[in-house]
């Protein structure tokens, strides 16, 4: 083999795991941990030796190294073969495949990315199938360490022809703008305390993880997400010191409270919400679910529809408040509201604060008392125009971000006993869920599955707390949970 290329790494040097550096196949492992494959394919006899081996390298793509990954291959083009064996707990696997197999979209000149066909997986645009004179042959052996197939490795081996090698293409890997963190964008929640506080930290979470929307530019990009809830535990208005300092006046939000109860319409505007709950379809809507729920405290008909199907489908000007749904849960009133659209930085804040007054008199009206209120936008934007104005909002909440917030879902005791970690989960002074194991991991499957958790703060805490109960359980150490 001496004529042949040496395996270099043009990148993560220090992650892949040389075997013959003269080798023409490599293995990759996905996720699974390189020595644990290595030990199983060297007891079912297939040859790892650094001076034998067909195998020029080992490594996984744990830590999304795809890019990588691919540039060391054009830098090593005698490298025709590729075997696929280990855990897939990404689009790893599918994104390897579908790269050689279905190609990568145009580039997008902006952010400088191409998107591999069938996947969400981004690359740099210098990456691309075309640039491989030959595309390696790849033997995908599943994920199971224990059953992979034997004979089909060996007749892949056998069958790897040794054509002409090519020059080195070596690559150079730019940072890939970011428009957005990566995140789900249709399932984002917010509970907060107060009005503020949720305005602060809904702008936070459309800011860092809204997309933008190819479609919808008329008015400027803008950032969006879709279907974000959020839930106000305390919706009291707040002080005029409190709402000066995120550059809102209390006086203009209170004219605008009465303004929403308003029932009637002008002749020169197309609705209002007022208008709407209060005459446009016959009967005062806030009324009659004051009514309903004095009857029937339990009743869910509390219910009310702003849009009206028959005339808003075929106009311009068209309501973004399309719902509410009045509650009684655990003693207290909530109020639901859906809106179809919702700007964030302007309109946002100024509709919880109507929908304040919404519930307070529905409260008063039915002598039950106020509780959470929920705002459901089925799509809420901002502005790429608006983002320097509220730059400040959302400095606060980086700020005002508190490390430790309670987890509703109570709390967890930990302690060993008999050679094995315990753990009590308890809230309000009672035990709802038991876990034990001898090991972390176990235990933070369990607790996971459970869906026993619901602050990341508090699962990183605990993640702590079970790594260092294993290590006392090991150790002889007395534990004490901090």
């Amino acid at each position: 083999m001496s004529d042949s290329l040496r395996f270099e790494a043009l990148y993560l040097g220090d992650k892949v795991h040389v075997l013959n550096p003269y080798g023409r196949f490599a293995i990759v492992t996905l996720w699974s941990k390189v020595d644990v494959v290595q030990t199983m394919l060297t007891e079912g006899g297939v040859d790892l030796a650094a001076d034998t081996s067909p195998f020029a390298v080992i490594a996984n793509l744990y830590g999304d190294g795809l890019p990588q990954m691919l540039a060391n291959l054009l830098y090593n083009p005698q490298i025709g073969s590729l075997v696929v064996l280990g855990k897939n707990l990404s689009d790893s696997r599918d994104a390897l495949l579908h790269f050689f197999g279905q190609g990568v979209t145009e580039p997008n000149k902006e952010f400088g990315t191409v998107m591999i066909q069938g996947t969400n997986r981004r690359l740099p645009d210098v990456l691309a199938p075309e640039l491989f004179p030959r595309k390696p042959r790849i033997l995908d052996l599943g994920e199971d360490l224990r059953t992979w197939d034997r004979e089909r490795l060996a007749a892949f081996l056998q069958n790897g022809d040794a054509p002409e090698v090519g020059e080195r293409i070596q690559i150079t890997i730019p940072e890939m703008k970011v428009d957005s963190k990566p995140s789900n964008p249709m399932t984002h929640n917010v509970v907060a305390d107060t009005p503020c506080e949720a305005w602060r930290e809904t702008l936070f979470t459309l800011s860092e993880f809204g997309r933008k929307n190819k479609y919808d530019t008329a008015q400027g990009d803008r950032r969006e997400l879709l279907n974000i809830r959020v839930v106000i535990q305390n919706p009291r208005p707040e002080s005029a010191e409190v709402l000066q300092q995120y550059g809102l006046d209390l006086e203009e939000l209170k004219k605008y409270q009465e303004k929403i109860l308003e029932p009637t319409c002008p002749p020169d505007i197309d609705y209002t919400y007022g208008s709407r709950m209060r005459s446009h379809f016959g009967l005062d809507t806030l009324q009659e679910c004051a009514r309903i729920l004095k009857d029937e405290q339990g009743s869910r008909h509390g219910y009310v529809a702003i849009w009206d199907t028959r005339i808003d489908l075929r106009k311009e000007e068209v309501p973004c408040l399309v719902s509410f749904f009045f509650r009684v849960y655990d003693e207290r009133l909530s109020l639901t509201a859906t809106f179809r659209a919702h700007n964030a930085a302007t309109a946002w804040i100024r509709n919880c604060y109507g929908l304040i007054r919404i519930l307070e008199l529905v409260s008063s009206e039915t002598g039950i008392p106020s509780g959470p209120l929920i705002m459901i936008s089925e799509s809420i934007s901002l502005r790429m125009s608006e983002m320097q104005k509220i730059l400040s909002v959302i400095d606060k909440y980086k700020k005002g971000y508190r490390h430790y917030r309670e987890d509703p879902n109570g709390h967890f005791e930990i302690t060993l006993d008999d050679g094995r970690i315990k753990v009590a989960q308890r809230s309000q002074g009672m035990i709802v869920n038991r876990f034990e194991g001898t090991t972390s991991q176990v235990l933070e499957h369990e607790i996971g599955k459970a869906k026993a958790n619901s602050e990341i703060s508090h699962a990183m805490y605990l993640r702590r707390e079970l790594a260092r109960a294993e290590r006392c359980l090991r150790t002889g150490e007395p534990f004490v949970q901090s």
